[in-house]
């Protein structure tokens, strides 16, 4: 934290100079042995220091003075190595300033840097102590029971506008404050004005005065809740919520509550709209109080309590008239509306209050003629409904530029043989196409270039190459996942037989279907794929590949032995076996190759070669060998067959990583028909043999980056025919063969990076045919002698990846006097009329006669003349010290400040520090006459900076032992919270929900409509802004702009509240977002006006902080949604997006189409790469393409997107369709595009239109667990199911910009393919597209069926049935897949529906209670149930005993529920409880979870809030394999049953922050996965841990405290270990005992990320 980032560097230096010095320089040996264990002690901590210096931003002056002294250090300590025998009189001078130097450096670690630490050890424990006083606030608001709310039942301000409503006031205010009558009744219809009445009421002054804060305003509702009702009065006013067994109890609890408050003042109690059916709920609020007075509005006449006072529509035109101009600002500019027009509207509206409103609001702004037309309208009583489709159609342009080259089509197509997300090595692509289209590799390599160009696939480079003659093993391919789908069903599409491919996924043991053991099966494919994983066990069967050219083999296992059947290929001529496993695998029956006479090529990747010898390998044709990170030590030793033998017509041979080669074998070199050898990354190869020059027909020799490589043997100078020659990076070669210039043919060599090369040989004049050296800055100038001679010669300096400064030697000026101390023979000093400048070291002079004959008294002029000397240094050091240190204590005293300390513990070092500032100055300018009082000052001077030493060692260490005990004090006690507190579980705090989402890193068009509705957002006033666009204009790119602007993030810090309202709002779920974001739990609101009354009373709690909230996507209809969010609060903006303008509001800024010049600007940003290595197409054909556009920013982008490094016919292709057809055509004309593009996906890959329509049957903006879609698609499609093929479709749909992935939580691992914390996001237009797309077939047809509920509709094929559902008539569902949404206002019978083929199930809900349908029990196919609850509370499911009858179910996934008893569950195989509440399903069971749960594999448990110990039961499950308990943070022990679980490979504990033993896993004998990541409770692991011997992985990250038994000692197969550095510490004590571990280091990770709970 303290150096700079030159500090490291220029310590490395010095103390290099002082290693190669030393043992030269004998006379100071003792001197720099003393600094280089100084030097030697600091330096390993540097790189630290400078990363925490550059993240801290520390100011450079603080180390300038250190940099300077090591500088100097390093000129003085190579002046002290050129000292020659003859100069011997000037040591004593450089002893002493090497001295000097010792003592200045440890001043500055003594002094300077002492301080430093003082001042950031202060600046740790202030952030330490701002930190926990956060978490004690996050505490006090995560404790539900504590939580106090005040004002959640306060009257909210009535509108500031009304009319007609004064003399009802005046009646029901004087009826209010008379005694006698305790319930008054406000009726009239709807939209009449009750509820403005009833806010009027409680703000006025008078009822104010009489009531005070006992006014209590209560929103009742359709369907009251009276237990809920009754807990917000407790809240509201601050007592603790108690729980409520009936409405009894809550009637009970209300009245005692009332009774304690009403001693202040008189009760007013407001129920606004009460129905008709609840008036015997109000009857039981009426209690024998005098001063209790209740308010009751509804639009029912109630005449039960008292003669209620009715509210009629406005009978007086003129206040009608008011109204409706107020609504539509009409009073606020002059209108050209004509008086009779407004009229006629406001009598159409008849006299309703709201009809004026909302009516008076969709005309504001609008032109005379709209205004006719409405008032034609409502004089007719036409109603009028507008609708606008969405931007869509320039999403079809990705599926109409596929190319059908036909050579292309077949590279692409061979993409699909390999396994999905992995790299593809480009060597492997060419060796395949150079034999199967007979091509050369130059040409082969073209291909993926020109895949790349076509944007069908990535090249990536895994590190630069400098040799580029055919060298392709540092290139690999990356494909996109929806083109590997896409290759793969190109394929497949003719029948198997046919194919020309035949691609063989094994997971498990699962065969295919086609594929039997008893018979052979022919196949007549020319490339065969075959992938395994570690799970495959059983023997091969029988194929028949007569035919097959080309075999890749992918696999993953420790042991891998080659199918019998490959014996019969007798026409293959590559193959290509790659382990993708992170060890090398075993590999066995290679002696099947024997019979392969036209086997040419091999590529191996990650094998273990056995011994050849054993094998007797002949490959009598083998022309190329390629080993690619193997393991290569058996394969040549002890070989009784020779090596030339096996492989006499071998032409390459390329050695990649691998890593245990330390010698070349020498059997290599017979075989002269080689011509390109090429060894490279192999670090351990330390030589090469002699034998080496037999190879005479050698042309490419490439050892690049062996970095143990010490020298060439001198026959490689036998090379004839070599031409290229690579040595780069090979760091340990010291020179080049002697006789190199016999290399007559040689011409390229490549030497970069061989630093340790002083000398070129001399014959190097002779190589003639050499036209390039590449090598670096370092080499150039050897390179330069022989330029004249070698004609043609280029010397290309290749980029260097460091810089060396170059330090010059100044000579220092030697002061005469200063040789005298060196002269021991002298014995007469005679001083007269002379001026000695400096006299340096004179102590020697103690031994001249002078000195014994004037003793003491020429000692003491000799020590003040010395003094004299050194005075001004002595003030030049203070001086630097006070300046480095007086800003560092300013900033302590500063700290102190903060942290409250006495002032006299800085105090004391402040005055130190000025006496001696005081002191520098008096004596900055000595005047010539004082020369004689410089001692005496130098001594003030010496003795000051005494005091200051002192002070500063001694004070400042006190203090800062002090705050360092302090510090570790206080992060005890935050971690003690964080672990204790429940901040952590369920419920807890959400931040950040509703914050501006990322700010757009690239923009053009906005900068003007920006700086426009900037400045109405930063004037002081509450107000509405709206800003409308087409779709796809840019509106919500803005809104984040704004979001981010620095002006407005300075106005209203972080009071900015995004918010997506979508097409169907929910307006409680949006208050309740708000609420999490604030740190607040979700309340549950009975009706949308008590959100918005807990909403208003939430915002002016910020008190005083401007607030700014954006509602983004509003759609046509929300109008009246926005104005509830309109609050009287100062500063309050409030800004609409919407593709809808809306006149009622202040309409702030329009986004039209982009101009040309931005459009292009945009275009080039998406289309055009910078580099030019992809084709570039006319302007002309720019220009036409974007004028295509129309100006559209999403239409731009993604079409500039889609033609990105594509070829000139793409681009023309492109033009063609704008050109035809313009991108805003109708809306039929939309689906049919849309629909069209999709059947161009279905053609290419069927699976991926389905995966796509899948997605329609989640709601509307929310996230798609992908853990759900992967157990659907895994029984529907038979995608896998542990998750790979399924998350491959999900990539391949976003990169087609389809979805969004979100990955909620970043986790620094992928244990066995977790992907609970991924998530799939939809745009709601695709969102329709889908949905479309499904309900295109007849209804009994359809493969999927969406039903939605909500509101309680009804499909629209319901009408097929006369009435309501019935079970007389059931309706057949004909569906696979079968999706019901349904909310709390959901109340359908479900009996009559029918759906026994449905075989995927999903349930999405929103309420605290749901019942599974009855006809679920008919489902026999149904094998995927999802139950989703979006609500922010536990919902509690009804009938779970149905699932009983469903005996093919297989996968159930329930989220967000109170899960019941568990019933009889036969044949389910994976249960997943995500944010569920578990107690009851597992410990209630009248049956044991195993007889329930027999045949459960998986069973994952994540966000579980009340899981405090596994169920024994669960133990009782053998046939579980993985088990995943994570995020619980009650979570506290295993039960020692655990050791049953006999089958169990996997076991996840992650975040499970209470855990504290683990101590009944070590029976797990099958046990290869376990992650304790964040169990930051877990001390120890068990003594027996070392038991676990099938152990492969363990992830440790967060576990510091976590101590190892010794047992560990007796892991001994390889194990990998993924942990923090602290934990990795603990391991290295028995590094040296486990040969075979390996532990990974993650990246220190500090966040609270798993702070972060869901509301519950």
């Amino acid at each position: 934290m303290l150096l700079g980032a030159a500090v490291g560097a220029v310590v490395g230096e010095l103390l290099k100079a002082i290693l190669d010095t030393k043992d030269r320089a004998v006379q100071f040996r003792p001197t720099l042995d003393r600094l280089a264990s100084t030097l030697r002690s600091i330096e390993p901590v540097i790189e630290q220091i400078e990363r925490y210096n550059r993240q801290l931003d520390r100011p450079k002056e603080e180390t300038e003075k250190l940099i300077q002294d090591l500088k100097n250090g390093k000129k003085l300590v190579l002046k002290c190595s050129e000292i020659q025998w003859w100069k011997c009189c000037f040591r004593p001078h450089y002893q002493q300033e090497l001295e000097a130097l010792d003592e200045s450096l440890k001043r500055f670690f003594n002094i300077d840097l002492q301080v430093q630490m003082a001042r950031d050890q202060k600046e740790t424990l202030v952030e330490v102590k701002e930190i926990h006083m956060q978490v004690k606030k996050l505490n006090m608001v995560a404790r539900n029971d504590r939580i106090e709310i005040r004002g959640l039942c306060s009257a909210p301000q009535p509108p500031p506008f009304t009319v007609g409503l004064d003399v009802p006031l005046m009646k029901l205010k004087v009826r209010l404050l008379q005694d006698g009558v305790s319930v008054l009744v406000v009726t009239g219809s709807a939209g009449s004005g009750k509820t403005t009445l009833a806010k009027m009421i409680c703000w006025d002054e008078d009822v104010k005065g009489k009531f005070k804060d006992n006014i209590f305003y209560v929103n009742f509702s359709k369907t009251p809740n009276l237990n809920i009702i009754v807990q917000k009065l407790f809240q509201h006013n601050g007592y603790q919520v108690p729980d409520l067994q009936d409405e009894e109890d809550a009637v009970n609890q209300l009245e005692r509550l009332l009774k304690l408050i009403i001693g202040k003042s008189p009760i007013l109690l407001v129920l606004d709209d009460v129905w008709q059916r609840s008036e015997s709920l109000v009857d039981n609020l009426v209690f024998q109080m005098s001063d209790l007075k209740i308010l009751v509005t509804s639009r029912f006449a109630i005449q039960r309590f008292s003669t209620p006072l009715s509210l009629k529509p406005l009978d007086n035109e003129e206040d009608a008239m008011k109204l409706l101009r107020h609504a539509a600002k009409l009073n606020e500019s002059r209108s050209a509306v004509p008086e009779d027009v407004v009229r006629k509207i406001v009598r159409g509206c008849s006299g309703s209050p709201l009809a004026l409103k909302a009516i008076g609001r969709s005309l504001c702004q609008q032109d005379p003629v709209v205004w006719e037309s409405r008032a034609t309208e409502l004089s007719e009583g036409q109603p009028i409904f507008d609708s606008n489709e969405d931007l869509l159609a320039c999403l079809q342009k990705n599926f109409d530029v596929l190319d059908t080259k036909e050579i292309i089509k077949e590279c692409f197509m061979d993409l699909g043989l390999f396994p999905e997300d992995q790299r593809i090595p480009a060597a492997s692509l060419v060796d395949m196409w150079v034999e199967l289209h007979g091509e050369y590799e130059v040409k082969a390599m073209d291909k993926i270039y020109e895949l790349a160009t076509r944007n069908m696939v990535d090249i990536v480079t895994s590190r630069k190459v400098t040799s580029g003659t055919g060298n392709y093993n540092n290139h690999f391919v990356m494909k996109d996942d929806l083109l590997q789908k896409l290759a793969i069903h190109q394929s497949s599409k003719e029948p198997l037989p046919q194919r020309k491919r035949l691609i063989i996924n094994i997971i498990g043991n699962d065969l295919p279907s086609w594929w039997t053991v008893k018979n052979e099966y022919p196949v007549a494919a020319r490339i065969l794929s075959m992938s395994t994983d570690e799970l495959f066990t059983s023997d091969w069967c029988n194929l028949l590949p007569a035919e097959v050219e080309v075999l890749v083999l992918n696999f993953r296992a420790k042991k891998y032995a080659l199918p019998k059947f490959i014996e019969k290929m007798r026409k293959l001529k590559v193959l290509l076996i790659t382990n993708y496993s992170f060890y090398s695998a075993d590999l066995e029956n290679l002696e099947l190759l024997n019979s392969l006479s036209n086997l040419r090529r091999i590529r191996l990747e990650q094998v273990s070669i056995p011994s050849l010898s054993n094998t007797r390998l002949q490959l009598k044709n083998l022309q190329k060998l390629s080993l690619f990170m193997c393991n290569v030590n058996q394969a040549f030793k002890n070989s009784t067959i020779q090596v030339s033998d096996m492989m006499p017509n071998l032409v390459e041979m390329n050695v990649d990583y691998c890593s245990s080669m330390a010698e070349l074998p020498i059997g290599l070199c017979d075989i002269v028909s080689l011509k390109k050898l090429s060894i490279t990354s192999c670090h351990k190869l330390s030589a090469l043999p002699e034998g080496i020059g037999k190879l005479i027909n050698l042309e490419l020799l490439r050892l690049n980056s062996c970095t143990d490589l010490g020298e060439l043997p001198d026959s490689v100078s036998s090379l004839q025919k070599l031409k290229v020659l690579d040595i780069s990076d090979c760091i340990s070669l010291s020179k080049l063969p002697e006789h190199m210039g016999k290399l007559c043919n040689l011409e390229e060599l490549y030497i970069r990076s061989c630093s340790r090369i002083s000398e070129l040989p001399p014959s190097v004049m002779d190589l003639n045919g050499l036209k390039v050296v590449i090598t670096d800055e370092e080499m150039v100038d050897l390179w330069e002698p022989f330029k004249h001679i070698l004609s043609g010669l280029q010397v290309q300096v290749a980029e260097a990846d460091f810089n060396l400064k170059n330090y010059g030697f100044h000579t220092t000026e030697l002061k005469n006097f200063h040789l005298l101390g060196s002269l021991p023979n002298l014995k007469r000093i005679r001083l007269e009329k002379v001026s000695v400048p400096s006299l340096g070291t004179l102590k020697n002079l103690r031994k001249l006669s002078l000195y014994m004959l004037f003793g003491e008294l020429l000692k003491r002029a000799l020590d003040m003349v010395e003094k004299a000397l050194n005075f001004k240094t002595t003030r030049r050091n203070l001086r630097t010290t006070l300046d480095g240190l007086t800003p560092v204590i300013q900033e302590m005293k500063a700290y102190n400040d903060s942290l409250d300390r006495p002032r006299e513990e800085v105090g004391r070092v402040i005055e130190q520090l000025q006496a001696c500032d005081e002191l520098v100055r008096k004596y900055a300018k000595v005047p010539w006459w004082k020369s004689l009082s410089l001692p005496f000052y130098h001594d003030r001077l010496q003795e000051q900076d005494n005091k200051l030493v002192r002070t500063v060692t001694l004070d400042v260490q006190v203090q800062m032992a002090r705050d360092v005990k302090e510090t570790l004090h206080t992060v005890r006690d935050v971690l003690e919270t964080l672990v204790h507190s429940g901040l952590g579980s369920i419920g807890g705090l959400v931040k950040g929900l509703c914050g501006a989402p990322e700010n757009p890193k690239f923009t053009v068009g906005l900068d003007e409509p920006l700086k426009k509705i900037k400045i109405e957002l930063l004037k002081e006033d509450a107000s509405v802004h709206v800003l409308t666009g087409l779709p796809g204009s840019g509106k919500t790119t803005m809104a984040k702009k704004l979001c981010w602007d620095h002006d407005v993030k300075g106005k209203f810090g972080d009071n900015i509240f995004f918010v997506t309202f979508s097409k169907t709002p929910n307006l409680k779920s949006i208050v309740q977002t708000l609420f999490e974001h604030c740190g607040l739990r979700a309340p549950e609101f009975p009706t949308d006006e008590d959100a918005i009354n807990r909403l208003g009373i939430l915002l002016r709690k910020f008190g005083g902080r401007p607030i700014l909230l954006v509602l983004d996507d509003v759609w046509q209809g929300s109008e009246n949604l926005v104005e509830k969010f309109k609050f009287q609060i100062s500063d309050y903006k409030v800004l609409v997006t919407s593709r809808f303008a809306f006149p009622r509001f202040v309409t702030s800024c329009h986004l039209n189409p982009l101009g040309h010049d931005d459009a292009i600007k945009l275009f080039r940003h998406f289309s055009l790469p910078n580099d030019g290595s992809y084709y570039t197409p006319e302007e002309k054909l720019v220009h036409e393409v974007v004028r295509g556009c129309k100006g559209s920013p999403l239409a731009i982008e993604v079409i500039g997107g889609l033609l990105c490094k594509q070829p000139f016919e793409v681009w023309e292709k492109m033009k063609a369709l704008l050109l035809r057809q313009s991108i805003f055509n109708s809306n039929t004309d939309l689906l049919h595009r849309l629909q069209t593009s999709l059947e161009v996906l279905e053609d290419k890959l069927p699976v991926k239109k389905e995966c796509f329509m899948d997605l329609g049957l989640f709601p509307e903006d929310q996230m798609i667990p992908v853990d759900a879609l992967i157990d659907m698609w895994a029984e529907q499609y038979e995608l896998g199911g542990d998750g790979i093929e399924a998350m491959a479709i999900i990539h391949e749909l976003s990169d087609s910009n389809l979805v969004k992935t979100v990955v909620r939580r970043r986790v620094a691992r992928d244990i066995d393919k977790y992907y609970n914390n991924h998530f799939v996001m939809l745009h709601d237009l695709l969102r329709e597209l889908a949905i479309y797309q499904s309900s295109q077939e007849p209804f009994q047809e359809r493969r999927r069926l969406i039903i939605d509920l909500t509101e309680n509709n009804h499909p629209e094929w319901l009408s097929l049935l006369p009435g309501r559902w019935i079970e007389q008539e059931q309706q057949h569902v004909n569906a696979h897949t079968l999706s019901i949404y349904a909310d709390e206002t959901s109340t359908a019978d479900w009996s009559n529906m029918q759906a026994d083929k449905a075989e995927v199930l999903v349930l999405n809900l929103r309420s605290s209670s749901y019942t599974m349908p009855k006809f679920m029990e008919t489902m026999s196919k149904l094998k995927a149930l999802m139950v989703i609850n979006y609500g922010f509370h536990l919902s509690e499911l009804n009938k779970f005993e149905l699932l009983g009858y469903l005996c093919g179910l297989k996968r159930v996934r329930l989220e967000k529920v109170l899960v019941p008893r568990l019933c009889k569950l036969m044949n389910l195989q994976k249960l997943s409880l995500h944010m569920c509440n578990i107690g009851q399903a597992f410990e209630s069971c009248s049956i044991n979870n195993s007889d329930a749960l027999p045949n459960l594999v998986e069973l994952s448990i994540d966000y579980c809030k009340d899981l405090v110990e596994l169920p024994a039961g669960i133990c009782k499950i053998i046939s579980l394999k993985k088990l995943s308990i994570t995020n619980c943070h009650k979570f506290s022990a295993l039960p020692q049953e655990m050791e049953e679980l006999k089958n169990l490979e996997m076991l996840r504990l992650s975040s499970c922050t209470n855990l504290i033993e683990i101590n009944s896993i070590s029976k797990l004998k099958r046990l290869c996965h376990l992650d304790i990541s964040d169990c930051i409770s877990l001390s120890k692991l068990p003594d027996d841990f070392g038991d676990l011997q099938k152990l492969e992985k363990l992830y440790m990250k967060g576990c510091s405290r976590c101590e190892l038994p010794f047992s560990v000692t007796n892991l001994e197969q390889h194990l990998k270990v993924i942990c923090d550095e602290e934990t990795a510490a603990s391991w290295e004590t028995y590094q040296h005992m486990l040969p075979q571990l390996s532990v990974e280091l993650l990246k220190e990770d500090i966040n609270l990320d798993w702070l972060q709970g869901v509301g519950s």
